[in-house]
């Protein structure tokens, strides 16, 4: 039995990996807060419109807060990425996955 946090994408990946290759039963519980409830203590989280690449890799993940942007690659004619701050909850998972560290955390106005 493996437990794994729900927010640690590559953790998550890796003990799925493990799992699936053990011969024989495996238990793999994911634990973490729902997304559901509201934002974390960590904030929201923007797109930088210039080091988006369009590739979608966030969008694949199925948050309701990514969206596609009226902005489009040049070279690829795809739609860049760019997030809903009302329903984002600051799970970090997006900039996780993000191949050019385009998503970071919104910097509060202090």
């Amino acid at each position: 039995m493996h437990k794994v946090d729900a927010f640690d994408v590559e953790a998550v990946r890796t003990t799925y990996e493990a799992a699936l290759a053990y011969d024989g039963p495996s238990v793999v519980i994911v634990e973490g807060p729902c997304f559901f409830v509201g934002p974390g203590a960590s904030g929201t989280y923007e797109v930088d419109l210039d080091t988006c690449i369009a590739c979608g890799t966030c969008r694949r993940l199925g948050c309701p807060a990514i969206k596609l942007s009226r902005e489009v690659n040049p070279k690829t004619g795809r739609s860049k990425t760019e997030i809903d701050p009302v329903l984002c909850v600051g799970c970090d998972m997006c900039a996780q996955v993000c191949p050019t560290d385009a998503i970071h955390p919104v910097e509060s106005a202090g």
